[in-house]
């Protein structure tokens, strides 16, 4: 992740983010939504390239009420690690 590689030790150990983040915006962005109900819960899909005329899925995970809010939750508090390090760097945070 090129944030956390931008970081020099001493800002690893405060504001070092999770790359399962990545993963979630991927998926989200180019996943595949599915549900037969029409309700809760959903399923996203990221699919990958072919591979030898298959295609892998990369990410699948069962969307509840309760898995969105814990990681938007989380989400969240690693975007306010971004803040807290753009803060201390004196960059404006918008």
């Amino acid at each position: 992740m090129e944030y956390n590689a931008i970081l020099n030790a001493e800002e690893c150990d405060s504001f070092a983010l999770d790359d399962s983040s990545v993963r979630v915006r991927d998926a989200l962005a180019h996943g595949r939504l599915t549900s037969p109900a029409r309700e809760f819960p959903l399923t996203l899909w990221k699919f990958g390239r072919v591979k030898s005329g298959r295609v892998p899925i990369e990410y699948n995970q069962v969307l509840t009420i309760e898995w969105l809010d814990e990681t938007w939750k989380k989400i969240h508090r690693q975007k306010e690690l971004v803040d807290a390090c753009s803060k201390r760097r004196g960059y404006p945070i918008s």
